[in-house]
């Protein structure tokens, strides 16, 4: 009998600690502040592999200074989603570089492809403008959790993500290389 005095006080302080599934830590988060940053770390991660990319196969200054600036901005993202997902007792995404590519606005194999092929000049423009198609894609995801999303810490990085991201092809549009 105390057994199961105990373990219903046990069941009712645990159901508590939870609300429609969710744990009670995760107030002031939506599912959309959540979808973002597990999306958001697969489409931070394809830009990393175009950093990298860059930093293997191009001379041209502006692509390798521009992958530089990005892949030291999105790792940081990065990290700090991951903390967000683990506070939220979300599983991040596996480091799978195929991982997310049916997800809107990610880069596909064949674009990689297309740019493993390129040399030169060539791979310099490809490069550029395959990057501003991501940028483009992750602005819009960021304007995206803007609208739909609770968590302000999540709100306060898309607004980061969307006035460098903008900023960024903005400069590369200016300078003829979008």
């Amino acid at each position: 009998m105390r057994l199961l005095a105990i373990l219903g006080l046990l069941v009712t302080l645990l159901a508590g600690c939870w609300s429609e599934g969710k744990p009670a830590h995760r107030e002031g988060v939506t599912d959309a502040d959540i979808r973002f940053s597990l999306e958001m770390i697969p489409h931070h991660e394809q830009t990393l592999r175009l950093a990298e990319l860059a930093g293997l196969r191009s001379a041209d200054e502006v692509v390798t200074k521009t992958a530089e600036a990005i892949a030291r901005s999105e790792s940081a993202e990065i990290q700090t989603m991951k903390s967000w997902l683990a506070a939220w007792q979300v599983n991040a995404p596996a480091g799978n570089a195929h991982a997310g590519h049916a997800m809107p606005g990610m880069l596909t194999e064949r674009e990689f492809e297309a740019l493993d092929a390129a040399g030169g000049t060539e791979f310099d423009r490809l490069w550029m403008t395959t990057l501003a198609k991501h940028l483009r894609a992750g602005v819009q995801m960021a304007k995206d959790v803007q609208v739909n999303g609770t968590h302000e810490g999540t709100k306060a990085l898309a607004r980061e993500i969307v006035t460098a991201q903008e900023a960024k092809l903005s400069e590369l549009e200016s300078m003829g290389r979008v």
